[in-house]
């Protein structure tokens, strides 16, 4: 593991940070030289919203060790595995009530009896990663399924040496750190900063998330980000809807492509691509989950993907890939979508907005990483069908109104043929109509 151009002093006393000085410019510890793709447990069942008092959603964001060693199964076998598809990540639902007798943090011994470690050799078994969650404050944020007078659940602070040595020790590729819980007065920088230092003294190279704490919107992360994480959040929760949720992520994309690249990448938060069934909260009596429901069209669930990719962000789904629908399929295991995301180079920016219908088409490019064209994604905000007209010269200063490119449609998986001038299409609805365009000759 490689750390360039630190320096840091830290001041510890009966494991609360006290005192911290710290200087970085930044570092690449292996991890990540791509956008990493894999699967979280936050809303596999229920809704992808969290509910607290009174009522807490007895089924959100719940994990158990069958659990989580089917999904691994399951992502070994579906094709996602063959697509890039990697991670198997727990979200705020894994810990006990208590640390051990030493201060040790532990896995939840209802849910993983046997605690974290046969679960994680399992999914490294298949030739797959693990992930979990923590936060920087003493607890953590959410309900995790338990019920009242049992949540939230110790978090980090005053730890961050001892739990990244636990994670590291029980075979840990990624983790999440979260802004819940007393920080004590410390900014987002310093506990970030500092929970790297120590997440890297481990010897064991692993993904770090930021999510929250740190100034996010477009164009306006924190720089800081890049130097501490391997990736961070640039929006919100996504609670799987489309006004205020999908149309907002896309948005907070916009003009943060400066910070993306090889080893850190700006994340919209978890896919919630598709789900299996759309059954209501169970009654009270009831003992199983219920299944995740849907809140978004194929279309917004196209955009949402289509977008992540042009931007460069993480691909994480949210929803139950044991069970696979049609929609999950055409989306998830689109390779040329994925192809998009999978590059090194910067990542994809907005190059115009155009008025078109009562609110517009947003237009997303990224450039070929091998040179040889650009991708071009078109975003239709507006709630009916629309027609839009691209001119090339907006798509890359090396095109004119007399340039001449060839046309791949890349959710169609199909070539259209040569356009010259300016790319016409029809878009439905909140879809996103994502294209390669390479020139006759250069």
């Amino acid at each position: 593991m490689a750390v360039a151009n630190t320096m840091y002093r830290v001041v510890v006393s009966a494991g609360l940070l006290l005192a911290f000085t710290w200087i970085v410019e930044g570092y690449n510890n292996g991890v990540s030289r791509l956008p990493p793709m894999g699967w979280n447990t936050w809303c596999t069942y229920g809704d992808c919203a969290q509910s607290f008092e009174p009522h807490p959603d007895p089924n959100h964001d719940i994990c158990n060790a069958p659990e989580i060693m089917s999904v691994a199964d399951a992502m070994s076998t579906n094709g996602m595995k063959e697509k890039g598809w990697m991670y198997i990540n727990l979200d705020d639902c894994w810990t006990a009530i208590n640390r051990t007798t030493d201060g040790n943090i532990q896995a939840d011994p209802t849910r993983f009896p046997d605690g974290l470690e046969p679960v994680i050799q399992h999914v490294h078994s298949l030739g797959l990663k693990f992930g979990l969650y923590t936060s920087a404050g003493d607890t953590t944020c959410n309900t995790h399924g338990h019920p009242v007078g049992t949540w939230p659940r110790h978090g980090s602070f005053g730890h961050y040496k001892e739990d990244t040595a636990t994670f590291a020790s029980w075979g840990v590729d990624y983790v999440k750190i979260d802004w819940c819980g007393n920080k004590f007065g410390y900014d987002a920088e310093t506990l970030h900063t500092n929970f790297s230092h120590w997440l890297n003294q481990t010897g064991r190279p692993m993904h770090l998330e930021l999510c929250r704490g740190y100034t996010m919107g477009p164009g306006s992360i924190s720089a800081y980000v890049s130097k501490v994480a391997q990736s961070w959040r640039v929006a919100g929760d996504n609670q799987d809807n489309w006004e205020g949720g999908t149309d907002k992520t896309i948005e907070s994309f916009v003009n943060n492509s400066r910070l993306g690249g090889p080893y850190g990448w700006n994340y919209g938060d978890f896919l919630t691509t598709g789900g299996a069934g759309c059954s209501l909260v169970p009654p009270p009596t009831s003992t199983g989950p219920y299944l995740h429901c849907p809140g978004q069209t194929e279309e917004e669930y196209r955009t949402q993907f289509s977008v992540y990719a042009l931007a460069a962000s993480p691909l994480i789904v949210a929803t139950d890939i044991r069970n696979m629908t049609s929609c999950m399929q055409d989306i998830l295991l689109n390779e040329e979508i994925i192809a998009i995301n999978q590059q090194t180079n910067t990542p994809g920016d907005v190059v115009g907005n155009l008025p078109v219908g009562k609110d517009r088409v947003q237009v997303w490019t990224r450039d070929i990483e091998d040179g040889s064209g650009v991708y071009v994604g078109i975003v239709n905000f507006n709630n009916n069908t629309q027609s839009a007209t691209v001119p090339l010269a907006m798509i890359s200063s090396k095109w004119t109104d007399k340039s001449t490119v060839t046309l791949r449609d890349l959710w169609a998986r199909k070539q259209i043929g040569s356009i010259t001038g300016s790319l016409q299409t029809t878009i439905k609805a909140h879809d996103t109509a994502v294209f390669s365009l390479k020139p006759m000759s250069l």
